[in-house]
C-alpha cells in the first residue's frame, strides 16, 4: 500500500496514541503522512493576539512532532498543516484528500476520549475515506477481525481487512452475527440471518478471501446476538477491527443506530471504518489538501 494518512493532532494523548499508530504502519506499508490541528473557530470571538499566540503554539507544536519523527524515522515523508474552522468540518473536507483518517480516542470508548461523543462518529460517519480510531491503550495483538453481511458495504471492509492482515502477516476472523427469534414471537418476528445463512455468508467471504490471498490464515465465526457486541467481543484482544460504513436513507438513521456507531462506542481495540466507495485498493489523490490552511514541507 501506499496510503496517504491524515492524522488528527492536539497535543493529548489519545491524538499521540493515534499518531504512533500511523508512523508504525507507514512505516510498515510505506506512504505518506500529514499531521493536522485544527483551531476550533470558537477562537473568532478573541482578540487578533490571542488568535496569534494560539497559532504559534499549534504550529510549534506540529514542527515538534514532525521534527521527532523525522529523527527516530528519516526515511518517512512528514508533512504539518495547521487549518481553522469546526472540527468536524475541517477534517470531513480535508478527508477527501486522503485515504486515512486517523484520530485518537480513550482506551475506554469513543465517547470518553479527545473527539468527545457525537463528534468522532460524526467524522467517521461522514468523511469521504475510512477512518480509523485509536485507543490510547490499545491491546498487543495482531490478529484482523471483520464483520461480514450480505451487503456490498462489508465485502468492501471484508477485503480491506484482509489486505491488512496479508501485509501484518497475521490472522484474519471473519464473523458475521444476528438474532435468533424468540420463538414466542415467530410468527411476528422473523431471525435478522438465520445461522445457516450466516454460516453460507462467512464461508463466501473466507472463499474469496483465499482465492486473492492463498496464504492468509483466516477464521470465521457464526455467532448470535447483537452483530457489534460480537464483534467487541471477538476483537478484545486483536490488533484491529474493521467494519463497514452502510450508507442508510436519513429516516433510517433517525430511527436506528448502525453497528459502526455502536462499535465506536464500546471499542477498546483499533477500529477502522471502512468508506464503501473507497474500496480496499486506494490509490494517493493527485490533489493537495486546499481547505483553508497552512501547509508546510
Amino acid at each position: 500500500m501506499n496510503e496517504r494518512i491524515l492524522v488528527a493532532i492536539d497535543g493529548s494523548r489519545p491524538s499521540r496514541a493515534g499518531l504512533d499508530w500511523s508512523v508504525e504502519r507507514v512505516r510498515n506499508s510505506g506512504g505518506q503522512l500529514t499531521l493536522v490541528n485544527v483551531v476550533d473557530d470558537t477562537l473568532a470571538g478573541f482578540s487578533r493576539d490571542v488568535e496569534s499566540r494560539v497559532a504559534r503554539r499549534v504550529m510549534n507544536s506540529l514542527d515538534t512532532e514532525r521534527a521527532r519523527i523525522e529523527r527516530e524515522f528519516p526515511k518517512l515523508h512528514v508533512t504539518t498543516q495547521l487549518a481553522y474552522g469546526s472540527v468536524w468540518r475541517t477534517l470531513r473536507d480535508l478527508s477527501a484528500h486522503y485515504d486515512l483518517l486517523v484520530i485518537g480516542t480513550h482506551k475506554n470508548g469513543i465517547l470518553k476520549g479527545t473527539f468527545l461523543g457525537s463528534l468522532g462518529i460524526r467524522i467517521a460517519a461522514t468523511a469521504a475515506c475510512s477512518v480509523a480510531i485509536i485507543p490510547q491503550d490499545a491491546p498487543s495483538g495482531r490478529s484482523v477481525v471483520v464483520g461480514v453481511d450480505e451487503t456490498a458495504e462489508s465485502w468492501t471492509a471484508c477485503e480491506f481487512a484482509a489486505l491488512q492482515a496479508h501485509d501484518a502477516d497475521s490472522e484474519l476472523i471473519i464473523v458475521c452475527a444476528g438474532y435468533v427469534a424468540n420463538p414466542l414471537f415467530e410468527d411476528l418476528v422473523p431471525p435478522v440471518l438465520p445461522a445457516k445463512e450466516r454460516a453460507r455468508i462467512v464461508a463466501r467471504a473466507s472463499e474469496r478471501v483465499l482465492e486473492r490471498f492463498p496464504t492468509l490464515s483466516v477464521q470465521t465465526r457464526v455467532m448470535d446476538g447483537p452483530p457489534d457486541q460480537a464483534l467487541l467481543d471477538t476483537a478484545r484482544d486483536a490488533g484491529l477491527l474493521v467494519v463497514g460504513h452502510h450508507k442508510r436513507s436519513k429516516i433510517a438513521q433517525f430511527f436506528e443506530r448502525s453497528v459502526a456507531q455502536d462499535v465506536l462506542i464500546g471499542m477498546s481495540t483499533p477500529v477502522i471504518v471502512v468508506h464503501h466507495s473507497m474500496g480496499a485498493n486506494l490509490e494517493p489523490a493527485d490533489s493537495e489538501p486546499e481547505i483553508g490552511a497552512q501547509r508546510h514541507e
